[in-house]
């Protein structure tokens, strides 16, 4: 399972991703929000980064989506 935390105070966003399989050489996974139908670049996201630091802040979200990019 793959948990988004974003806190609506601070729109500051953080990201379980103890679960995602282990992104293919030269890809990585691409985080974004949703805000008003439109997606929003949130951050690229890398196994080195820690789910207890926030990775971005977004001002507003209606959903969450991670794609795998190159």
């Amino acid at each position: 399972m793959i948990i988004v935390f974003w806190d609506q105070k601070t729109k500051e966003v953080y990201l379980n991703a103890e679960s995602l399989s282990k992104a293919l050489k030269g890809m990585q996974y691409q985080l974004w929000a949703i805000a008003d139908g439109k997606p929003v670049n949130a951050v690229m996201y890398t196994e080195e980064k820690d789910s207890k630091i926030a990775l971005s802040k977004i001002p507003k979200a209606q959903a969450f989506a991670i794609t795998l990019e190159k």
